[in-house]
């Protein structure tokens, strides 16, 4: 209920009249510490494939649900591969804690990375990054079958929290050479 009335008021607020609503849950249970990579996968199935997942637990939405603004059925909803510009991953935790964060969808940076780097660029990457959807490719083929054997390496590479540091300008990593910038100007103005 609480996060329907937050989901609703804010497509109020920006008017949208009938904003799509997911539940992973409904597919996978609650993953509790997993829940917006679930979320995450499942936004990228949309933009492979064009459908938002209905929530197939339900018959309709509870009387309780608000939803004057928000599109929640038990229907997958057809939107195709460009249809869906973000997803909007919300992540409630035990206790009320709760974080949303925005995903842009691929076609949308695709458009971003086009206009600050150009098509020819953009063409020399996608050349060079043919092997890397390759080997995702086998890999996935590999997971499809059953065959693909788990990689796990426990205490690889772990950074400790107190060796980052962190300001409104730069993130700096130990192990890197140079730190991440955050820029304040914005690249894109006219798209965000």
């Amino acid at each position: 209920m609480t996060e329907s009335h937050i989901l609703n008021e804010a497509a109020k607020a920006f008017g949208m009249e009938k904003w799509p609503v997911a539940a992973m849950k409904a597919y996978v249970g609650h993953s509790i510490g997993s829940a917006a990579g679930d979320q995450i996968t499942a936004s990228l199935g949309v933009w492979q494939y064009g459908l938002i997942p209905g929530i197939k637990t339900i018959d309709k939405p509870a009387d309780d649900v608000h939803r004057s603004h928000l599109h929640i059925d038990n229907r997958d909803l057809e939107v195709g591969r460009e249809g869906m510009d973000i997803a909007v991953i919300n992540a409630k935790g035990f206790g009320g804690n709760n974080a949303t964060a925005t995903i842009l969808a691929p076609h949308v940076v695709a458009r971003m990375l086009h206009k600050k780097h150009g098509s020819k660029s953009l063409a020399a990457w996608g050349k060079i990054n043919e092997s890397v959807s390759g080997c995702a490719h086998q890999y996935d083929q590999s997971a499809v079958r059953g065959t693909a054997k788990p990689i796990y390496l426990f205490d690889h590479n772990v950074i400790a929290c107190e060796e980052i540091s962190l300001s409104k300008h730069a993130v700096n990593i130990p192990g890197y050479n140079d730190a991440i910038d955050l820029p304040t100007e914005v690249d894109y103005p006219d798209m965000v």
